[in-house]
This record gives structure tokens, sequence and C-alpha cells, in this order.
């Protein structure tokens, strides 16, 4: 009897199948290294087909967890349409490095142990000094980020805004002995959010104080428009 040859969707899943048994999953971005202003597209590598409307995640400052739901008996399918792989969308972090950690969960058997693979994620600065928003592109009222980029080291810890009606000034205090060693956790670049933003046209601004006291001094300014969409993503 002659065999008629498979459809190639079905070899398709076959391979996709066979070559995730054949290694162990990972989890890792998309590109290599993001940048800042680039949406950040992290992907599940050697693993069976999941569940696409399941897929989910939450960040809590630069730790990620990632969800998905698989099913481990279901080697060669057929699989219906809401399996498969995709991409999960992160959107715009702010720079900085992520740990991203995927944890998988068996369908098939619920009692068995969830099995967890993690992967470090970097977000590089912009390469100009200035102050910037996060997103770069806002829409209403998203978490909106204040990103200052320096010349100098300068405290994360003593970034502090005021939001006035379309005006956002960011305070922080740097170290004003060039040359010098920086303090601890002390960095060129950070971000702190100014909250949920409603629509509109705002003026950034960013004052620095020196360590060496004084009053503070404007180095940043940078005019931003928060659309008037909203966006829905599978963070939770």
């Amino acid at each position: 009897m002659q065999r008629l040859p498979a459809a190639p969707g079905v070899l398709a899943v076959a391979f996709f199948a066979a070559t995730a048994a054949s290694a162990d999953p990972t989890v890792a971005a998309t590109t290599t290294i993001a940048s800042y202003g680039q949406q950040v597209m992290v992907e599940l590598r050697n693993e069976q087909p999941y569940l696409l409307p399941a897929m989910r995640y939450t960040r809590n400052g630069n730790t990620i967890v990632a969800d998905y739901e698989y099913f481990a008996s279901s080697a060669f399918g057929p699989f219906p349409p809401n399996l498969g792989a995709m991409p999960l969308n992160l959107g715009e972090l702010p720079p900085g490095n992520y740990s991203v950690t995927a944890r998988l969960f068996d369908v098939d058997h619920p009692e068995a142990p969830v099995k967890t693979v993690t992967s470090n994620v970097p977000v590089v600065p912009p390469g100009d000094y200035g102050i910037y928003s996060v997103p770069k592109d806002p829409h209403a009222y998203d978490d909106v980020g204040i990103l200052v980029r320096s010349a100098v080291y300068f405290d994360p810890a003593s970034m502090h805004v005021t939001v006035a009606p379309n005006n956002v000034r960011l305070d922080f205090t740097y170290q004003g002995a060039f040359g010098a060693a920086p303090p601890a956790g002390w960095q060129t670049y950070g971000t702190v959010s100014a909250g949920h933003l409603p629509p509109g046209t705002y003026h950034l601004e960013g004052w620095g104080r020196p360590t060496s006291g004084g009053n503070p001094e404007k180095y940043f300014e940078r005019d931003i428009v928060v659309g008037s969409a909203a966006v829905v993503s599978t963070r939770l």
C-alpha cells in the first residue's frame, strides 16, 4: 500500500515536537541586546507547543516571571489553533539588567513539579545624556517612567518626581567630586515612576544637586506627548 505524504503543517509540528523533546527548554530575548525605546520580546525555546491565550507575565522591579501552560503527553498533535509558539512582548522596559524566569505548567499532569528556567535580559540606556520617558511614546494612563542619562554618577535612591499640570520635575543628587570613585550603587542612569499620566503634552525637567551642597540646577529638559489611546497587554 502506498503511504500518502504528510501535509506540510503536520511535518512542521512533528519536527517542532521532536526538537523540543531533544533539548532542555530555555527562555531568551529575540534580539541579543535591546535598547531604550525598543519593545522587549522573549521567547520560550525547546518546549512543546503551549496555550497561547494563557501566556502572561508579572514584573516586580527587575524581576520578570512568565507563565506557560503546555501538554507534555501531546507530543505530535494534532494541535488545536490555540496551541503554538510565539514571542511574549514585555513592552518597553527601563534600561537595566532583568532576570526573566519562565514557569512551565504541564496541563496533562497538574500534580507534576513546575519546571522553571531563568535568563538575564539587558536593556541598554540611551547613548546621549538627557531626560527621557519610558515608554518613549507613552499611551494614555501608562505608568510613565522618567529616565535620566547623566555624564556623572548619581544616587538612584535620591530620584524624586514632582508632577504639576503638564510639568514633570525630576530631582536627583549627583557626585560633585569629579574623578573620585563613585559610592556603591551609584550609576550614570536611572528611572523613577511619574505615575499614570493622562493624555496631553508634558515638559520634563531634570534638576541635579551636587553632594557638596548648594542649590539644584536644571541640567536636562524635554517635551513629550502622552497619546489618547490605551494599550492592553498580557501583564498581570
